[in-house]
């Protein structure tokens, strides 16, 4: 059984508590660390002991694995306390975090092999995870994207700047190709990415060598204090602690993100229906509500990779390459 250490045990912390005893290997928690003293009693529930600071807990040899779910004031300074340690974290909220911090944090894990997980949790919905199974097996390889995102269903800069970094992110793990950055362009309020066709394979030659380029097209929705994406990420990786913000996936908006594929096409409606069709046949739509929940998965992962497992999980650097991506562009 893995032992785990807790930052924060705020509303966030209490999605997971529930969820850590439905994995194979059930998390026991030894240790959390909360700044607030009401907040704080709960550690008397969970059995586990209370330590002074982050670094106390990460440094505690009961300690095998860190959860951080509030780091409260701290902010982003808690990954720069924890990046210190050999001992792999799950970072399950939303930091504001720009292209030279998250740069920074990957290099700490190349250096000092600590793992760093940000919970890029639109990874591990039910809709994509089937949608995956569809691309390998019925659909092909996307051929064109279209993503609405809507910042006007926002509250804050930092809210908006997780949804854009996030859902770039899904788009590159479902396609899986190094884009073109400088193909990078506004249109309107729009962005175009192309990701060229995957290189021939060694072996398969030129079977491989007619596949199309991927073309996404994303359009940005401004609320009226924000006149571009610039602004937004300005703002929203702003390295003030005050801008952490603490929040639940489970009420982020989902945007309805369109595939068009080799072979049919697919739609996520939201985390549990998708739509698909392919080529020819009639259109099928799947509620997937009994499949395994985003953090059941990560979790997973996350527990998985902290035991030694080659299994692999989301990293900083994923962050910095669409920082890097959304700087070129001329939104």
């Amino acid at each position: 059984m893995l032992k785990l250490g807790v930052i924060g045990l705020g509303p966030v912390w209490e999605t997971y508590r529930t969820t850590l005893t439905q994995l194979r290997h059930p998390l026991q928690v030894s240790a959390c660390y909360e700044p607030h003293p009401v907040a704080a009693e709960k550690s008397n529930a969970l059995r586990a002991e209370l330590a002074t600071g982050i670094l106390a807990l990460a440094e505690r040899s009961d300690v095998q694995a860190v959860l951080v779910t509030d780091p409260g004031w701290v902010g982003a300074a808690a990954i720069d306390l924890l990046s210190r340690c050999q001992k792999p974290v799950l970072i399950t909220t939303w930091l504001p975090t720009g292209l030279s911090q998250a740069t920074d944090w990957y290099a700490a894990t190349e250096q000092r092999g600590v793992t760093l997980m940000p919970a890029m949790w639109r990874r591990f919905m039910p809709t994509t995870m089937r949608l995956k199974e569809l691309l390998a097996t019925e659909l092909g390889e996307p051929l064109e994207v279209s993503l609405p995102v809507d910042f006007r269903l926002f509250a804050t800069a930092t809210q908006m700047t997780e949804a854009a970094i996030g859902w770039l992110d899904l788009v590159w793990y479902l396609v899986r190709r190094e884009p073109l950055l400088e193909t990078v362009a506004r249109i309107g309020c729009e962005s175009r990415i192309v990701f060229p066709p995957r290189q021939p394979h060694p072996v398969e030659g030129g079977a491989k060598s007619t596949r199309r380029a991927c073309r996404v097209c994303v359009s940005w929705q401004f609320t009226s204090e924000f006149q571009s994406l610039r602004e937004i990420l300005g703002r929203g990786t702003h390295q003030d602690a005050g801008c952490c913000a603490v929040m639940k996936f489970d009420e982020q908006p989902i945007p309805p993100l369109h595939l068009i594929c080799e072979r049919g096409t697919a739609t996520l409606l939201d985390r549990t229906t998708i739509r698909w069709q392919q080529s020819g046949s009639e259109p099928i739509t799947e509620q997937l509500t009994s499949d395994r929940p985003e953090r059941l998965i990560m979790l997973d992962h996350f527990s998985r990779r902290a035991v030694g497992g080659l299994i692999p999980v989301a990293d900083f650097n994923d962050i910095a390459r669409v920082l890097r991506l959304l700087d070129v562009s001329r939104c």
